[in-house]
């Protein structure tokens, strides 16, 4: 319940100003690296880092011995998946704020340094965020900046109906505030992906503030669980489902009204870009519907008329031009 897990969390008397929570799983080609960076951040607050490995067998464990007494760390005797994970770790944390950093990802030595003041100079922000570099499975920089996208919008603002419609926040590159947080825990086990689900709950009611720098590298996989997710479609009833439970609190209400075919239709559009670019044209097909249903004029933005009308009068001879295309590479 909602009152045991505020038990749970209660901090102690030597609270540190910020809590690192780095979760692992198989990832024994990254672990140092991340690891490294996490105690390579600069800044002279008070912090804990509280590593878990939900049961690794790929040789994390060693790796973690190496890191000593500097850090938490946790192990457990099976996996419990990432949502379980995530949860014990956000309650294991004291800081008043925090980050979650997914162990393939790594920080940049400056990020305290340009979020930690914009938190503790904004009472009224949840959230800080920063730029990202985007970075292969060979830890080459293959984006060094400018992975997120703000359209001019003020440092410290209002980005709740921004954020709905489309997930421009990297989980590496934020650090939130404990009790803005706290409402939102623990993440329902449903929802697979949480960053999403975190950072829109934060700012549904507190408000942003970005920093240009980038402040960590995010690792992005051939396979990852986004892609599976497509393919399964949990990523589309996830997100819908994140989006109805906030439409359906009372906060805010009449701003959602307004803006609810905007931002909904934003999410199917972007779902059926996915299921067309992975050849699941039926599904691209209805997503493309319902967003010409919620916001027909986003449809008629960057091609995805286009990609609608192909998904219903050629989907075989796309699919049989994108093999073709492949084979040729």
């Amino acid at each position: 319940s909602k009152r045991s897990w505020r038990k749970k969390v209660k901090r102690g008397v030597n609270t540190p100003t910020v809590s690192i929570f780095v979760q692992v799983y198989n990832t024994a080609p990254y672990l140092r690296r991340c690891l490294e960076s996490v105690l390579a951040l600069r800044g002279p607050w008070e912090r804990e880092i509280v590593v878990i490995d939900d049961a690794s067998r790929d040789g994390c464990d060693r790796i973690l011995e190496e890191f000593g007494s500097s850090m938490r760390v946790i192990r457990h005797p099976k996996n419990l998946g990432a949502n379980a994970t995530a949860n014990e770790g956000y309650a294991a944390c004291r800081g008043k704020y925090l980050i979650r950093l997914d162990s393939d990802d790594s920080l940049r030595p400056n990020l305290l340094e340009e979020l930690l003041p914009l938190l503790e100079g904004n009472p009224e922000v949840g959230l800080a965020y920063g730029d990202v570099a985007l970075m292969d499975m060979q830890d080459r920089i293959t984006s060094p900046s400018g992975t997120v996208q703000r359209h001019g919008r003020p440092a410290v603002g209002d980005e709740f109906f921004e954020l709905c419609a489309e997930n421009f926040i990297c989980a590496p590159a934020t650090l939130v505030r404990r009790e803005a947080l706290r409402p939102l825990l623990p993440v329902p086990s449903e929802y697979s992906f949480l960053d999403w689900y975190v950072t829109t709950g934060i700012a549904h009611r507190w408000k942003t503030a970005f920093s240009p720098a980038v402040v960590a590298d995010y690792r992005v996989h051939p396979e990852n669980q986004h892609k599976r997710m497509v393919g399964d479609g949990s990523g589309e009833k996830i997100s819908m489902a994140v989006l109805a439970a906030l439409w359906a609190d009372p906060w805010r209400s009449e701003e959602k009204r307004k803006v609810r075919g905007r931002v909904f239709g934003a999410n199917y559009l972007v779902y059926a870009d996915k299921y067309y670019g992975a050849d699941y044209f039926g599904r691209a097909l209805r997503c493309y519907g319902k967003a010409l249903w919620l916001a027909p004029g986003l449809l008629f933005r960057g091609g995805g008329w286009h990609r609608a009308l192909s998904c219903l009068v050629a989907p075989k001879w796309i699919k049989n031009t994108k093999r073709f295309l492949h084979a040729a590479r």
